[in-house]
């Protein structure tokens, strides 16, 4: 593993054995792929949105790195802070009536129309605009502040129970990044955290058809643990499907807190 390295390491352990020079790129699951870019971004000064997409191995990043740092452009230890709910090219940010249009459509529209909550049915826009907001405790659009503004998606948490200590979180891609580019992912991540920050939860449930675990693939057994699950309870594609209940501990999500946000 080279130096360069050793700073995502000491925050995330976990990813320990995938940060050597002959690890490829695309056999990252999108969790790993988005932990590494979001600490490139983060430590390495104006680093091009490109660069991870061009690169083929883990030692081509790490060259890139050690070409920054002798440029006096890598500052290892540098983290997001977590009071703007934005980092690694994504924002946070109130849930707008012209957000509305564009999740009805993304939410109608191919795979996700069968993917998402109605899974197959269709609703009147007006009803579809009020189901947003029912039994939410938070809720924020995913925007993303790279390039040209564009909504990416929207996190949710839902049915709380402070009392007991605990509540749902559900999320929403629209389609406009492919989901390999681990910005959703980061949005989760951001959003968990500010979950763990301004209430007291103990876990946050995420409730998943099993065909929907791919954009949280590579954390289960570590950030995520499987708390229940139903047996066929899905039809899709000419067969039934589980659900799957996974929880997040605070325990367990402080290591990544404290590798991404002061």
């Amino acid at each position: 593993m080279r130096d360069v390295f050793k700073d995502l390491e000491d925050r995330l352990p976990l990813l320990a054995d995938r940060l050597e020079d002959d690890t490829v790129w695309d056999e990252l699951t999108p969790a790993e792929r988005y932990a590494v870019g979001a600490w490139a971004r983060a430590v390495v000064d104006d680093l091009p949105d490109e660069l991870l997409a061009s690169c083929d191995t883990m030692g081509d990043l790490a060259t890139w790195v050690e070409q920054a740092a002798a440029h006096g452009r890598f500052h290892p230890g540098r983290r997001y802070p977590r009071r703007e709910l934005a980092g690694d090219g994504i924002a946070l940010r109130p849930l707008r009536a012209d957000h509305v249009p564009i999740l009805y459509e993304s939410a109608f529209t191919g795979e996700r129309s069968w993917k998402w909550r109605f899974r197959g049915r269709t609703v009147p826009y007006e009803t579809f605009a009020a189901m947003l907001h029912e039994g939410v405790f938070a809720q924020y659009a995913v925007e993303s502040t790279v390039g040209p503004p564009s909504l990416l998606g929207l996190v949710s948490a839902y049915d709380a129970d402070t009392a007991c200590g605990h509540c749902y979180v559900a999320f929403h891609n629209t389609g406009v990044h492919h989901p390999a580019s681990g910005r959703m992912f980061g949005a989760i991540i951001g959003f968990m955290d500010h979950l763990f920050h301004v209430s007291p939860f103990r876990k946050l449930y995420l409730d998943i058809p099993e065909y929907n675990v791919g954009l949280l693939r590579g954390f289960e057994g570590l950030l995520m643990v499987e708390e229940g699950r139903l047996r066929e309870h899905y039809f899709l594609g000419g067969r039934f499907h589980d659900r799957i209940v996974y929880a997040v501990y605070r325990e367990a999500f402080a290591p990544m807190s404290e590798a991404w946000y002061v």
